[in-house]
């Protein structure tokens, strides 16, 4: 073991006793379930299925509904074997209760402390681990190994960010790489990234992003909503972060006049800032209604604050124009594709890091626009409001671009396969 991961495990196992006060801060900000606060510290909720566990760990709810075509083609194809699913959010936990199947546990995975992580492989004792995007937690790790649990990291990605702080620590973090049994790299620029970073076994399988059904919805509430609507001129705003719900706010009452009866939907990244972006955009005079305490659209709403946890389906739905939040702000952007997915032109800002490789094709292909002002989004939502058939270009270049890059959960389950039937055969 590197110098450096005999420390991680020494100081993660001293700041133990802080995990209860860290904890207790999270659950009071709404990002921990009290009710299951055991988990996080690595004791099960129940027992262990007899016969074959794939554990599969996500990070939270999108890296969740990424996965789970995979899942459930995992279970079609092997009848006796149960999946632990394992996530660190409340949201993630929600879509996993909202997506149910007999064959699917879901546990909140434990903090990365070497007691928790130790108690946790111990009780499960998974006979495959797929660790899904990024999600490295060198003592859950540790732990598997020690327990003869392989491991796999699934759709995994690595931004240039990542890649230059990583490089930092070459001996540690190849350690670390080569840990797991394969990786399967979601583009080729993480494919060359994580060979550069000393990973001996990794192919490029594709994006299991352009494999995922269409997000859910209520049709009851997409029916509620389309009628209190009417045929007002609509956008959206989706998955925001701060300062660009400001930035949809200014936009909006730059062409509320010039496209009247105008509605913008702003649907934050973190719902739980509603009360400060309520605060913040009624002092822009702006008339708000609130998704979270239910109140109506009615013909003098300017803003529809949807600042509610997995209804994103629902609000990519109700509008064919949709500004990819975290892409203004340096978050790095988030999936381009469930707005492309159902139907809406999209456009984003230059921050999109976390998706480069998809972005970079978004352009090529002409299925959505970059912006990198103010002036800009208000131009575009003009130019998308405006012309129908631009609107129309953007939405069918990013569908053909979808539906030619799937195949991914294909590619995945043939390569983790043979591993199964080895696990299942021994």
């Amino acid at each position: 073991m590197p110098l450096v991961f005999y420390i991680y495990r020494v100081v993660t196992w001293l700041i133990g006793p802080l995990t209860s006060i860290l904890f207790r801060l999270r659950k009071r900000m709404g990002r921990e379930d009290g009710f299951r606060k055991f988990e996080r510290r690595g004791y099960a909720g129940m027992a262990r299925p007899k016969g074959l566990l794939v554990w599969v760990h996500v990070a939270s709810v999108g890296e969740m509904i990424t996965v789970l075509p995979l899942i459930r083609k995992l279970l079609e194809s092997h009848p006796a074997a149960q999946t632990l699913l394992t996530s660190g959010t409340v949201t993630s936990a929600k879509i996993a209760n909202d997506n149910p199947h007999e064959r699917i546990i879901h546990q909140y995975v434990p903090m990365d402390h070497p007691g928790f992580a130790k108690r946790f492989v111990k009780h499960w004792h998974p006979d495959i681990g797929l660790f899904v995007e990024s999600e490295i937690w060198p003592n859950l790790m540790y732990q598997a190994e020690q327990n003869n649990v392989p491991l796999f990291l699934i759709n995994a990605r690595m931004s240039q960010n990542s890649f230059k702080n990583w490089k930092r620590f070459p001996n540690s973090v190849r350690h670390l790489l080569n840990q797991f049994d394969l990786i399967l790299a979601q583009d080729n620029h993480s494919c060359v990234r994580y060979e550069m970073l000393g990973a001996r076994r990794i192919i490029s399988a594709g994006n299991l992003k352009y494999d995922t059904p269409p997000l859910p919805h209520k049709e009851t509430e997409l029916q509620n909503l389309s009628q209190a609507i009417g045929s007002r001129p609509i956008w959206l705003a989706a998955s925001t972060h701060e300062g660009e719900e400001l930035m949809a706010a200014e936009t909006h009452k730059n062409l509320k006049n010039k496209h009247p009866g105008l509605l913008s939907i702003i649907a934050p990244r973190h719902p739980q800032r509603g009360d400060s972006l309520v605060k913040q955009l009624t002092e822009l005079n702006l008339t708000i209604a609130r998704r979270s305490e239910s109140q109506a659209i009615n013909a003098d709403t300017d803003i529809y604050l949807a600042d509610t946890i997995g209804e994103m389906g629902l609000f990519y739905r109700l509008s064919d124009i949709a500004f990819i939040g975290g892409t203004v702000t340096p978050q790095g952007g988030q999936n381009p594709l469930e707005a492309a997915r159902l139907d809406s032109a999209i456009f984003y800002g230059p921050s999109n890091e976390n998706f480069s490789e998809m972005f970079t094709l978004i352009k090529e292909v002409d299925a959505g626009r970059e912006i990198f002002s103010q002036n800009d989004m208000t131009d575009m939502v003009d130019l998308l409001l405006s012309d129908s058939d631009f609107r129309k270009k953007l939405k069918n270049n990013a569908l053909k671009m979808i539906d030619k890059n799937a195949g991914a959960t294909d590619q995945t389950l043939t390569a983790i396969t043979p591993f199964l039937e080895k696990t299942t055969s021994g």
